[in-house]
């Protein structure tokens, strides 16, 4: 089983991190931090973290679900993932099931259970 969690973090104001993180269009300029998005996804059993991932916050593109989409490649079929609301979409799910690997999540109230494979907790 794996866990995939994500955040945004701030970081230190730096020339060098404002050029590479810019802070976010909600911060005024001068006024906040540069913002970063991470994903991890981490191992059950041992609580390593398997993989990350890591962009800019800056919108569009560079959500939890959007770097989590692009370490699909180190899940096997027969992974079981476990993650927050925040990974439940129809676009996740349809392409883990379609690799083979299960997904339990929150379920959103307007979702359909899709074939059984998806887990619903509160």
């Amino acid at each position: 089983m794996k866990l995939v969690d994500g955040a945004a973090v701030t970081m230190p104001d730096t020339p060098e991190n404002q050029v590479h993180y810019p802070q976010p269009d909600s911060q005024q300029p001068g006024l906040g931090f540069p913002m970063i998005r991470i994903c991890f996804i981490v191992s059950l059993l041992t609580a390593v973290v398997l993989k990350a991932n890591y962009k800019a916050y800056s919108g569009k593109g560079t959500s939890e679900t959007t770097l989590f989409r692009e370490m699909f490649n180190s899940l096997q079929p027969g992974d079981i993932v476990v993650g927050d609301r925040g990974f439940c979409s129809y676009l996740v799910i349809a392409l883990l099931l379609a690799a083979g690997v299960d997904i339990c999540t929150h379920n959103n109230a307007s979702r359909l259970d899709v074939g059984g494979r998806v887990c619903r907790y509160s």
